[in-house]
């Protein structure tokens, strides 16, 4: 065989090949479902921080639904029996960042929700609820 066709032969073995591969990622459902059930876990980690620091108010955040890396990262990661969801949330423009982490079960069921907020109603609902974790 001449030099020549091997080219030929090789470029259209790599083009299939690769003609394949990205076949297989773009018709791949796994991670749109993964996508779906993070932003579900997510919205649920906002609505129960929302229940617990103030709901009379809305509440601005940062986390993995709306990250901004000026203020700090934030993270969704699969945990041993479920999610943990870090971020921030804050009460009004004027008011500092509070960090705060989230630990659901795997049926998105609270397991822990642990703040960093000086805020005295928080820190006092803290020492009642065993599920709350408020630092000053």
């Amino acid at each position: 065989m001449r030099h020549e066709y091997s080219k030929w032969i090789f470029a259209l073995a790599v083009g299939v090949g690769l003609s394949i591969w990205a076949y297989r990622v773009a018709t791949n459902p796994e991670p749109a479902r993964r996508k779906a059930l993070e932003i579900s876990v997510a919205q649920q980690a906002r609505d129960i921080v929302s229940t617990y620091v103030d709901a009379a108010t809305d509440l601005q955040y940062v986390d993995p639904l709306q990250p901004n890396h000026k203020i700090g990262d934030s993270y969704i990661l699969p945990a041993d029996q479920g999610w943990q969801v870090s971020g921030y949330y804050r009460r009004q423009d004027d008011d500092q960042w509070h960090p705060f982490l989230v630990d659901l079960t795997s049926e998105s069921e609270l397991t822990l929700l642990s703040v960093k907020d000086a805020n005295d109603d928080l820190i006092r609902r803290a020492m009642l609820d065993p599920l709350f974790s408020a630092i000053p």
